[in-house]
């Protein structure tokens, strides 16, 4: 078990020498390499020093005694389990603690630190052979931040087969019927059932999410959450001039959010403006429609029927809104970064939380608003069908095709790595360079105890202090050209599918049976990526991620959109069951009338308020369900609540005790002090 890491941009030749000598001094094993005549350097961190940073930061481990877990200590090494062995710390855990070291010296303060992949555990992660994820494997070597997503998706993708059987029995019955969906009887009943379904796993999955968090040792109720760096040099300052500088920093946040809100209402009106012309372009909005004729735009409708009539296969239109919405998204992923930048959030956490918001708003609105149109704007169930199919099949590929076709081939052609190979030649990583958050010396290291340089050599660290140091891969300088794994995109497509099946159910029954198919080729997807196409990403939040809370085994806000999107598709499906289908119509005809034959049911005569109260009264039993369903079912395990309880216990006892010897020793140093002798008496006799 190993884990090497490149440092790489931002060292000189003057601070290289400087560089070595303290990383040698602080337990790395450091090998100096050339790239296109730049030096960087492959680090590597013994076997003590690791066990010295896993006990400030708390890293929990099992005693060998009873199997419980424990805050590790290096000083009792022997009493848990697995100790001698060369796989006492994970992958995972050593990049973590390694990371963690290098973010504290502040000689690499302007230097690139990526950690590099283990060819031979990559080779070893059986990622083809199931339908789900190996998250467990995946977890072991990247970290909780990265297990959690992948035992979401499982968790996602095992939930939808028994609402794709029922939509499928829908679909069937619907043909044989020859009825459509517009006024199938039975679909409102399949979006009441969705509408469970979907509040049942978002109040389920902080459960499992707990129980892994425990499983992997990274569980806490009240989290620890460092300060960003620069909100912390201001909070320093504020010592001095608390009352000045937080009045100030107060105003320019506000000013912060004001622009942050005025430039994401003028993206969306950008956004909005497209989605009309795209509308017009696809034949959705037509000028004999007197609603449409208000968003009806003759040059992109001309423009479109040219499409059309150029393409038979009638999906140019839609691979255009497609790539233009790409587009888009990624003009705002700049803008949003530099406007959370400008927030100067207290933690790391809200800064994450806050970009995160921001990203989904807009990428929602791209995702949702045709959508939103067709159903409450043009009141055509069947157009919104139809535009769902097209969605769902050209994203399909969109995913597989940018995602990890065309990265993969690049990779495999031009990163020789990947197929275990070596390179020659590197270029410059893309990546900012990793600000510091502190200017002290990383923690120094005690005397060695049992497991010492032996210990280091079995496990596979190199604790000398030569200029040679094995790496895991061959050739560090292949992995610089990797593109940095980012997990954004990955949980947006998700949850945006999740929006997609929670949301118009009453309109597409077969959206969960599309879901499954997609999220089985995403998973795949996804590990293909982030084995072969990206870098090795951090377990932390950081380099610096410090806590056990920081290595983030939680979806995180994702939940709360998950929440939301739960609580926005009570209100949706009820408008299109009432509103925007004939599916009411199919069960209460005598609230409404067809004028001719074929033509759509309309309320009759004073019959609209009646209808309106119906489907209020509607919404609240399907509210009132949902929140019936979210409080009976527990946030936490109760033997997460208990394990947990018993930590805190043996903690407070540890530190009665530390109280208690050291009331003792004083009581011994002041002996025949009277009133000495009461109190000690009183607190602990």
């Amino acid at each position: 078990m190993c884990a090497d890491f490149v440092v790489w941009q931002g060292l000189h030749n003057r601070d290289l020498s400087s560089s070595i000598s303290l990383l040698r001094k602080s337990g790395f094993g450091v090998s100096v390499r050339e790239a296109k005549g730049r030096e960087y350097l492959v680090v590597r961190a013994s076997r003590r020093v690791l066990e010295v940073e896993a006990e400030h930061v708390g890293l929990l481990k099992r005693r060998a005694a009873d199997g419980l877990t424990e805050e590790f200590s290096a000083g009792e090494g022997e009493k848990f389990a697995r100790y001698r062995c060369s796989d006492f710390f994970e992958d995972w855990e050593i990049a973590w603690l390694s990371g963690s070291l290098l973010g504290q010296l502040s000689s690499l303060s302007d230097a690139t630190i990526i950690p590099l992949h283990d060819r031979k555990t990559l080779e070893s992660i059986e990622w083809l052979r199931t339908i789900a994820s190996p998250e467990a494997q995946l977890t072991a070597y990247f970290g909780p931040r990265i297990g959690v997503y992948f035992a979401w998706m499982n968790a996602f993708t095992t939930w939808l087969p028994v609402p794709a059987v029922v939509g499928l029995v829908l679909f069937i019955r619907k043909r044989l019927a020859g009825i459509t969906i517009d006024d199938d009887p039975y679909a409102p009943f399949f979006s009441l059932f969705v509408i469970a379904w979907s509040a049942l796993f978002e109040a389920w999955w902080p459960r499992t999410e707990a129980a892994y968090a425990h499983k992997w040792g990274v569980f806490a109720l009240q989290e620890d959450r460092f300060l960003a760096t620069k909100f912390q040099r201001t909070r320093l300052l504020a010592a001095k001039h608390q009352d000045l500088d937080l009045r100030r920093k107060r105003r320019r946040r506000i000013l912060a959010y004001l622009l942050s809100v005025v430039v994401t209402a003028f993206t969306l009106v950008v956004a909005g403006a497209w989605h009309f012309v795209s509308l017009n372009v696809q034949g959705y909005v037509q000028r004999t429609s007197t609603i449409d004729s208000y968003a009806y735009y003759e040059p992109a409708a001309t423009f479109g029927k040219r499409l059309l009539a150029a393409d038979p296969t009638g999906l140019a239109p839609t691979l255009l809104h497609v790539l233009v919405v790409r587009q888009l998204n990624s003009i705002y992923r700049s803008i949003a970064t530099h406007l959370t930048a400008l927030e100067q959030h207290e933690t790391k956490q809200n800064a994450e939380n806050a970009l995160v918001l921001k990203r989904f708003l807009f990428e929602a609105f791209d995702a949702y608003a045709a959508l939103f149109y067709l159903a409450f704007v043009n009141f055509d169930i069947v157009k919104l069908r139809t535009e769902l199919v097209t969605i769902y099949s050209v994203d399909a590929v969109r995913r597989f095709t940018v995602e990890s076709f065309i990265p993969g081939l690049s990779t495999l052609l031009f990163r020789p790595w990947a197929a275990g190979g070596t390179a020659a030649a590197a270029v410059p990583p893309t990546t900012a360079p990793v600000p510091p958050t502190t200017d002290a010396p990383p923690r120094t290291t005690p005397p060695r105890t049992k497991g010492g340089d032996d210990d280091d050599e079995k496990a596979g660290y190199t604790s000398s202090s030569s200029s040679e140091s094995s790496t895991s891969t061959n050739g560090g300088e292949d992995q610089l050209r990797l593109v940095e794994y980012e997990n954004f995109d990955d949980y947006l497509e998700i949850v945006i599918e999740f929006g997609y099946v929670t949301l118009f159910a009453s309109a597409f029954p077969l959206g969960p049976l599309l879901s499954l198919v997609c999220n089985v080729i995403e998973m795949k997807n996804d590990v293909l990526k982030l084995l072969f196409v990206s870098r090795r990403p951090l377990p932390g939040l950081s380099i610096t991620a410090s806590t056990t809370a920081d290595v983030g085994a939680s979806i995180g806000v994702w939940h709360s959109v998950l929440r939301a999107l739960v609580w926005l598709g009570v209100l949706t499906n009820t408008a299109l069951f009432a509103f925007t289908s004939e599916q009411m119509a199919a069960w209460l005809p005598s609230l409404f009338v067809r004028q001719h034959t074929r033509a759509d049911a309309v309320a009759k005569q004073g019959k609209g308020p009646t209808i309106i109260l119906l489907a209020f009264a509607l919404e609240h039993l399907v509210a009132l369900l949902v929140l019936l369903i979210q409080s009976l079912v527990p946030a936490l395990p109760d033997f997460v609540v208990h394990d947990h309880a018993r930590r805190s216990a043996e903690k407070m006892s540890v530190a009665k005790q530390l109280r208690r010897e050291k009331l003792v020793t004083l009581a011994n140093a002041n002996k025949g002090n009277a009133l000495n002798d009461v109190f000690f008496t009183r607190r602990y006799c």
